[in-house]
């Protein structure tokens, strides 16, 4: 088999490998961390930081968040898709029969790129350039890959959709942070050599833990939801 045969191959295995664990709690559990609305608090959260440590400063890192929200979304949406044109598990001929979808769904017809995961990977890649605390970043990675997950677990992704969602957004978003800190030349001692470094953060840390917080505490919600509804 060529190269391609073969990554289209291990793309299906693994999506079957991953429908094999299915269980009523992960259905119930996955399916919630799935919604885009549950986390709409820690976006929240994410502006109540930035707006606080930045004041008049935070409108334009809000501009360069909702600008890189609509082109990420749109472009992996609206160009890549279609332009690819790759089948998601649940509409594959060949992996149909032998997939356990949850709560009978399908999702939309094409799967390449995942938009999930170019969005959570958009929004952990920013906000981490923008924070520079480690902690946080590692925490933000770790919920942006369950997310992801998610969507491989609900069938409706296979393992390339999700990865190269993943590296889309996180370089979508190393972008938008270069042009925003370019055009808005932050003040800072060592921004010059240092801007991507985990180094002398702007933002106080309890005010980046608040975030983490709710964060956990979303988590956590539906850790419990899932378990009270199995």
């Amino acid at each position: 088999m060529s190269f391609w045969q073969n990554i289209l191959a291990w793309d299906r295995s693994m999506v079957l490998a991953v429908n094999e664990i299915h269980t009523p709690f992960l259905d119930h559990f996955f399916w919630l961390i799935s919604e885009t609305a549950v986390w709409l608090p820690a976006l929240v959260a994410l502006l109540y930081v930035i707006i606080k440590n930045k004041k008049v400063d935070s409108i334009w890192i809000i501009a360069a968040i909702a600008l890189m929200f609509v082109f990420v979304d749109q472009v992996a949406a609206e160009i890549i898709k279609p332009w690819v044109g790759r089948p998601r598990p649940t509409h594959d001929m060949l992996l149909i029969p032998y997939l356990e979808t949850v709560n009978g769904y399908r999702g939309g017809h094409y799967g390449f790129v995942s938009n999930h995961a170019a969005n959570v990977f958009a929004f952990a890649t920013f906000s981490s350039l923008l924070f520079k605390n480690r902690p946080y970043t590692i925490c933000l990675l770790l919920w942006a890959c369950l997310v992801s997950f998610s969507r491989s677990y609900l069938a409706v992704h296979f393992p390339t959709d999700l990865l190269c969602g993943a590296l889309f957004g996180a370089m979508s978003a190393w972008a938008f942070y270069w042009v925003y800190a370019k055009l808005t030349r932050v003040e800072h001692p060592d921004f010059q050599y240092n801007r991507f470094q985990y180094t002398k953060s702007l933002y106080k840390k309890q005010d980046i833990y608040i975030l983490l917080i709710i964060l956990a505490t979303i988590l956590t919600s539906l850790l419990l939801a899932a378990y009270y509804i199995n």
